[in-house]
């Protein structure tokens, strides 16, 4: 890997409109070199949890970027 960075954050806007911002754990290039965003989540249940799935999928619409859950 290479370009290894920590707590990057996106900014989640739909339609001109900022909705929220998105901080991954982990961002790096893989060997191809496309860009690969990881979070670490420990539990799979509740609020947080909810929320983080919910910024997954505004991170895919965004930015077509899909969140490595480890």
């Amino acid at each position: 890997i290479q370009n290894l960075q920590r707590q990057q954050a996106f900014n989640l806007d739909v339609q001109g409109v900022h909705v929220c911002k998105y901080i991954a754990d982990f961002t790096y290039e893989d060997q191809s070199g496309r860009l690969v965003v990881e979070d670490v989540k420990g539990m799979k249940a509740g609020a947080a949890y909810s929320m983080f799935r919910l910024k997954c999928k505004l991170m895919l619409a965004c930015h077509a970027l899909r969140v490595v859950e480890i």
